[in-house]
């Protein structure tokens, strides 16, 4: 099976060493080809899709007939139901990768306050302003592993991986929060391009925004990150 370049990238920050002693979950499976490209390529204890919608998980069990062998069908669980109150439930079942493509970061964000101990590594994937989950990380403990971007029909979307683990990649202080402290090791095109974009919205925001309010001068500030980024850039790189 063919997997979206999307969900390709996430298969990337997956280790396969000692897969067979490690489960994974996909929160929000929706028609569960991830779950079943993992299950057909690597040797996972198990492997759970979870969703909220009844029909998706038709569809993912469908999807699994088609691709997987009776006992790679045997790794694999679909289960139709709300992911926050499973993963709250289910505590006790150590998680090596916890997967949340496409729901969001309020429900990330959601996600990473209930402070859970049995999630080795989290890998999340959106298509709003990452620095909003990079903000928050010191809150609750997490260190920033790894990060990537992908263009899609001129849409950004943004990985991350965070663990509990400890990282050389520091969010000390707003600017690393905000550019990413990854980034700002590891010089990523694709990346300068979106802050380009980025740069573009909020000088027209800046025009529209009142004079002196608190979102005027936040403004600002994102504004001098980006450019503070840029400078340091173009002055390595010569670009």
């Amino acid at each position: 099976m063919k997997l979206s370049n999307r969900l390709l990238k996430i298969t990337n920050f997956i280790n396969k060493t000692n897969s067979n002693k490690k489960i994974i979950v996909d929160l929000g499976t929706d028609h569960g080809y991830l779950a079943i490209y993992l299950t057909k390529n690597y040797s996972f204890q198990k492997i759970y899709g979870l969703d909220t919608s009844k029909k998706a998980i038709i569809n993912a069990n469908n999807n699994a007939k088609k691709f997987l062998n009776q006992n790679q069908l045997t790794k694999l669980n679909f289960i139709n139901v709300d992911g926050l109150k499973w993963i709250i439930k289910n505590q006790t079942i150590q998680i090596e990768y916890l997967i949340v493509c496409g729901l969001g970061i309020n429900f990330i964000l959601k996600l990473l306050a209930l402070n859970l101990k049995n999630i080795n590594y989290y890998i999340f994937s959106v298509n709003a302003n990452i620095a909003k989950i990079r903000a928050k990380l010191n809150d609750f403990n997490l260190f920033l592993h790894q990060e990537t971007i992908l263009k899609i029909k001129d849409i950004f979307y943004f990985f991350i991986v965070v663990s509990k683990s400890k990282s050389t990649f520091k969010l000390s202080n707003e600017y690393e929060k905000y550019i990413g402290s990854y980034y700002l090791q590891n010089f990523n095109f694709l990346y300068l391009n979106y802050l380009n974009c980025l740069e573009l919205k909020l000088l027209k925001l800046k025009n529209i925004v009142p004079l002196n309010s608190n979102k005027y001068y936040f403004i600002l500030r994102n504004l001098n990150f980006i450019f503070k980024y840029k400078k340091s850039i173009y002055n390595k790189k010569n670009i």
